[in-house]
């Protein structure tokens, strides 16, 4: 079952946003659902699995340079390996679910390429590491936490009009927990220019 706490912190960000950029041209609000696979020890292409939902807030430093803050919601599996001399748990870990929750900061560098444009992102972030344990799995858990990590990625933004365009997004986290999660998050979605 989806949690509705998500959703409601993305579109509190964007009504925020877009109510304090309301008379300002150099604003986009967007948001975007997609994919993560945890690429830490390999990368597969069937690793993906559910969850990311990215809602972001742009403003413009110049015709070519984005200043990007983003609420990020992502759900992965847990990543705990046992030491050997550790009982094994009762059930197997790698299907528990994880949520991370985070806010990033970060620059994005612009090149128009005729009817798309493209981009290259990077920055800072805060995570906040969310484990879903049954009581018998709580030792064998990750660590809830919070923590610094970084960004970053490359994107398209298609224009469908004046206002709105569709965005495909692939993004790297590399989240500095106990586990040094390392995230990449496959999404698509849309941004509006306000």
């Amino acid at each position: 079952m989806i949690s509705s706490r998500p959703f409601a912190l993305a579109g509190a960000l964007l009504l925020v946003a877009s109510a304090a950029a309301a008379q300002l041209q150099d604003w986009t609000i967007g948001a975007t659902y997609g994919l993560t696979n945890d690429v830490e020890r390999r990368f597969r292409l069937d690793g993906f699995t559910p969850r990311d939902i990215t809602a972001w807030v742009d403003f413009r430093l110049d015709a070519r340079t984005l200043l990007r803050a983003s609420y990020v919601d992502i759900t992965t599996n847990t990543d705990r390996s046992l030491p050997p001399q550790e009982t094994p748990p009762p059930e197997p870990l790698a299907k528990r679910p994880i949520g991370i929750h985070g806010v990033t900061l970060g620059v994005s560098y612009l090149a128009s390429e005729g009817f798309f444009t493209s981009g290259i992102f990077a920055g800072i972030g805060g995570y906040h590491i969310s484990p879903n344990p049954a009581p018998d799995l709580a030792p064998y858990q990750d660590a809830r936490e919070t923590v610094f990590g970084f960004h970053a990625g490359v994107d398209g933004d298609f224009r469908i009009n004046r206002h709105l365009s569709a965005v495909v997004r692939l993004t790297l986290h590399g989240i500095l927990s106990q586990t040094n999660r390392w995230l990449l998050s496959s999404s698509v979605g849309f941004a509006a220019r306000l």
